[in-house]
C-alpha cells in the first residue's frame, strides 16, 4: 500500500519531469507546458527531494539528466506508451 501512495504522490510530477528531460532546457519545457520556469524548477525540485536522487546536473546555462533521470525517463515514456 505505501508503494501505491509513493507513486501516486509523483504521479503528477512525471509529464513535467518528461518535458523536461527530453529538452533539457528549463525555459522550451515551461513554454511548452505553459508555466513558468520558475514553477516548473520547483516541481522538479520537489520530485528529486521524494525520489532522493538527483535527476539532473547543471551543464554550463542548461541542465543534463543523470544516470537515475535516464533511467526515469525511460520508465516513464514506458509507462505513458
Amino acid at each position: 500500500m505505501e508503494r501505491i501512495r509513493r507513486l501516486y504522490a509523483l504521479w503528477g510530477w512525471l509529464p513535467a519531469f518528461r518535458v523536461v528531460a527530453e529538452t533539457e532546457h528549463l525555459p522550451t519545457a515551461s513554454e511548452q507546458l505553459g508555466i513558468t520556469p520558475q514553477a516548473l524548477s520547483r516541481s522538479i525540485k520537489l520530485l528529486e527531494e521524494q525520489l532522493g536522487k538527483a535527476l539532473f546536473r547543471k551543464a554550463g546555462r542548461g541542465i543534463k539528466l543523470t544516470e537515475d533521470g535516464r533511467a526515469l525517463l525511460g520508465s516513464v515514456r514506458d509507462a505513458m506508451r
